[in-house]
């Protein structure tokens, strides 16, 4: 005689004063007949795990790895730009935990293509000795040259690819 039966279980995200619970996913619990005790499956933790991470903004390891990949970067590379330890980024990348804090941001940042690789290069080293801001408004006004606008973006993408394209041509094209 089996002891246990499986039966639909639904995850919510807490709700707070103002917002109801969010439903999030129906996952699979089994339940112990003889004293109806729910027991989550293994299939079912990882998933409410997976569900979770991605609720509150974490960057699990198989994004990580695939970003690196989209990105043509190595581990050692990313581990430079992020100035974070090599074991650290394995062990994400392997699914054995994640990053916080600024270094989660600094990734996100990179797969939602909000920071180029090259960006955080650029930053690393010694700071120049004026700020760039005092840089560029000491430049001669014919160096400076006016900003590109794409039509297919929103007013604040153009925004950010403004200040990009500005920047670029002002520092790499004199």
């Amino acid at each position: 005689m089996k002891h246990t039966t499986k039966r639909p279980f639904d995850v919510y995200a807490p709700g707070t004063k103002d917002t109801p619970p969010k439903f999030l996913a129906t996952v699979e619990v089994e339940v112990e007949n003889r004293f109806g005790e729910e027991f989550l499956t293994l299939e079912s933790r990882e998933r409410i795990e997976a569900i979770r991470i991605r609720h509150i903004g974490l960057m699990s390891g198989e994004a990580i790895k695939a970003m690196r990949k989209r990105l043509h970067i190595s581990q050692k590379q990313l581990t430079t730009l992020l100035q974070c330890g090599e074991k650290s980024l394995s062990r994400w990348e392997n699914g054995h935990g994640y990053p916080t804090g600024v270094v989660n941001t600094l990734l996100r940042l990179l797969d939602e293509n909000f920071l180029a690789p090259a960006s955080l290069e650029a930053v690393q080293g010694p700071r120049p000795t004026r700020p760039w801001i005092e840089q560029v408004q000491s430049l001669p006004q014919q160096r400076k040259k006016p900003l590109r606008y794409r039509e297919d973006c929103s007013s604040s993408q153009q925004e950010v690819r403004s200040v990009k394209v500005e920047l670029y041509e002002i520092l790499c094209c004199p």
